[in-house]
């Protein structure tokens, strides 16, 4: 506002829409930002699946089939996951095996990886917490852990 030629600040407008543009910015970082936070998160438990699917290949090496005791492939990584806790089930008599990495944390927003190898392949894929919770306490075919909602994909990890 100007008065006898002085500019005295800025108007109550003026700085109303500049208020309004930064909440509108901040919003938006925030939503980016737990966006992030979740795909750090996630990167956690496909080291840990990775880190299974080597060390169950080398158990099967030496013993001619899988474990389903991730103290006995010699997994040392776990103490050291904060976001996911990991699950290995056998099937087909021990010839195939599925490791989940299932989120420690109650939020919706953070999926669980299952990994499933058999003589078809490997392949990695997100699943809904809920399915694996609910399966985990049944006894279950292994097969079924996944929601099936979401796409797999392929890993090739020299098997």
């Amino acid at each position: 506002m100007r008065v006898g030629g002085r500019n005295d600040g800025f108007t109550l407008l003026e700085v109303l829409v500049v208020l309004a543009i930064l909440s509108i910015l901040a919003a938006a970082a925030m939503v980016s930002h737990r966006h992030f936070v979740n795909n750090a998160r996630a990167v956690e438990a496909e080291v840990v699946l990775a880190e299974i699917q080597r060390l169950e290949t080398l158990y099967h090496v030496n013993h001619g089939t899988y474990s389903g005791d991730i103290a006995a492939i010699g997994l040392t990584l776990v103490p050291t996951l904060k976001y996911y806790k990991v699950e290995v089930r056998l099937s087909d008599g021990g010839a195939s095996f599925q490791a989940a990495a299932i989120p420690l944390s109650e939020e919706q927003t953070q999926p669980a990886l299952v990994l499933t190898h058999s003589k078809d392949g490997t392949t990695i894929q997100k699943a809904d917490v809920g399915t694996l919770t609910r399966q985990s306490h049944a006894l279950s075919s292994p097969s079924g852990m996944s929601s099936g909602s979401e796409g797999q994909v392929e890993m090739s990890m020299g098997t």
